[in-house]
């Protein structure tokens, strides 16, 4: 067992499931209850006082790291899309803003986040066309970019009726410290005239770039190009040292790079049952309690990823965990690292996993290496393929993580070594049955089964115990590569979701039998349950599906 304290309560923690804040009463029934391996992390606090034990639910983006949702007993039928009748929809919201993030639920509150509005979907490309200057070699733009300096945002909705309670924007300049923000404010008033100064200049040298002059007068051009670069090169030297201070923090306050499909806020918010941590593509991180007040805000670093930041972060105990630039834990409390580790390769489009090995938190990684969540010690797959999968997380079933890319999956186990050392085996290779096409899905393992759903809709089954394919289909609508969200498990059914609101319903097992096809607007997040409803986060709101 382990104990956390807070408020002279204590947190209980179960050792059998993965997440060390999946917690229960002492009362076996209870317990039963309340250690239940859930997709997307379905974390279960129980607060323990004299009297009661009071339930807390935080259902997190695959912390938990299984996909499965055993004891829920959803529609499998449902309509929400215009023009259409609807079928089973208890409550749509809409929202200001799209994202990829999936929902987040904690006791009766639904948290989701949003992109900045100036940002458009789905091209991802700003509103405002003058948005599309990237900030040039002084790093001037970005003070006039107004999509780059609006907010990300984190929404805070009513678990029954989907009312907005709140909504909480969070700006990088927040990030600064009050001296930061002092000097930056004194920064700004002096280098205003001296950046103007350099933009006329930069008008001037263009308009003559551009000018077209006969061969005659083409030397006397150069020599007025040559010296306006002059002027602004002298400008530049003069003012070298404030300059450098306005362009770090301009790049400070600038988000960087990020896809137009993924946006700024893909990563899903995730929780302890406490508070609800969130970290978006700026680099933002930060913590806020059920009501919205921020417990701590800090910029963590750029991303690395090819197609802007994707992973999720975990949270493990007292840790939580993000894999941006390399993996870093950060303090719960106080936001601040507790240790950080460099990652052999660049976030792709998949999140940590958490797994617990005995009385050991680790984490495991889509490219093969797992890392003790306490200290940041890390242990390898010997002879895990050099892929390093980019595209789904593992999945995880008692000591076994499962890995899918478009060439080979793997299946591999977790152990500790006598002296409480991190220990690797691979058990399995599945064969190369897979057409070289992404999988941006997650698969889902029930009952031997390893379940997966290829970019394009080809849907294939394996036997966990030989790595045989026992059955392949193509999911229809297909035709268009766009099956992202992970695979989730439910009372028998697997749902698979398609990026323009088609959620096919499959009965699990080994023979396909495709049972339902419903839609909604389209979306890009995973669908999370919760006490038998289904809660989706579309590109233009939050939706609740239930038997009505």
């Amino acid at each position: 067992m382990i104990n956390h304290r807070s408020n002279s309560k204590n947190f209980m923690v179960h050792p059998m499931y993965y997440h060390p804040t999946t917690n229960y009463c002492k009362d076996t029934k209870m317990r039963r209850l309340f250690a239940r391996p859930i997709f997307k992390s379905l974390v279960f606090v129980t607060i323990f006082s004299n009297l009661s034990c009071t339930q807390v639910y935080a259902e997190n983006w695959h912390a938990n790291g299984t996909g499965r949702y055993p004891d829920a007993k959803p529609p499998i039928e449902w309509c929400a899309i215009p023009g259409s009748a609807s079928k089973n929809v208890i409550w749509n919201r809409p929202l200001p803003s799209w994202s990829n993030s999936s929902p987040l639920i904690m006791g009766d509150r639904v948290f989701v986040c949003g992109e900045p509005t100036a940002i458009s979907w789905p091209s991802g490309e700003p509103t405002s066309r003058k948005c599309l200057n990237l900030v040039d070699a002084n790093d001037r733009c970005q003070r006039y970019l107004p999509c780059w300096r609006e907010p990300t945002s984190l929404i805070c909705l009513n678990l029954a009726d989907g009312s907005i309670l709140w909504q909480r924007e969070l700006e990088l300049i927040d990030t600064l410290s009050a001296n930061e923000k002092a000097e930056l404010a004194k920064v700004r008033e002096q280098d205003g005239p001296i950046l103007k100064s350099i933009d006329e200049l930069i008008k001037q040298r263009g308009i003559l770039e551009k000018e077209v002059v006969s061969a005659d007068r083409r030397k006397e051009v150069d020599e007025k190009i040559k010296n306006v670069r002059a002027e602004i090169a002298n400008i530049e030297k003069q003012n070298e040292a404030l300059l450098k201070v306005s362009r770090n923090y301009t790049k400070r306050l600038t988000p960087g790079w990020f896809h137009g499909g993924t946006g700024l806020s893909t990563p899903s918010p995730v929780s302890d049952g406490k508070y609800v941590y969130v970290l978006y593509g700026n680099g933002i991180v930060a913590a806020y309690d059920r009501d919205g007040n921020r417990k701590w805000m800090r910029f963590i670093g750029r991303t690395t990823g090819h197609y802007g930041q994707v992973a999720s972060p975990v949270v493990v105990g007292d840790r939580v965990i993000v894999h941006l630039t390399g993996i870093s834990a950060l303090n719960t409390e106080t936001g601040e690292t507790v240790w950080h580790i460099d990652a052999p390769r660049e976030t792709g489009h998949n999140s940590p996993i958490q797994m617990r090995i005995g009385a050991t938190d680790v984490i495991v990684m889509s490219y093969g290496e797992v890392v003790a969540v306490r200290d940041g010690r890390k242990c390898s797959f010997v002879g895990f393929p050099p892929f390093k999968s980019y595209w789904n997380s593992p999945v995880v079933e008692n000591d076994t993580a499962y890995f899918n890319w478009s060439q080979q999956s793997w299946a591999g186990r977790v152990s500790l070594s006598p002296e409480g050392e991190i220990k690797t085996t691979i058990l399995l290779k599945y064969p190369n049955n897979n057409s070289g096409d992404s999988l941006y899905a997650t698969p889902v393992v029930l009952d031997g089964l390893l379940y997966t759903l290829q970019m394009g809709g080809t849907f294939t089954v394996y036997d966990n115990s030989t790595g045989q394919p026992v059955y392949k289909q193509q999911l229809t609508p297909g035709g268009s590569e766009s099956w992202y969200p992970s695979l989730v498990a439910v009372g028998g059914y697997i749902y698979a979701g398609h990026n323009n609101g088609t959620t096919v319903v499959i009965k699990a097992g080994r023979e396909f039998k495709e049972v339902a096809q419903n839609r909604t607007d389209p979306y890009q997040s995973t669908l999370v349950f919760h006490n038998n409803r289904i809660y989706i986060r579309t590109m233009k709101g939050v939706l609740c599906i239930g038997e009505k």
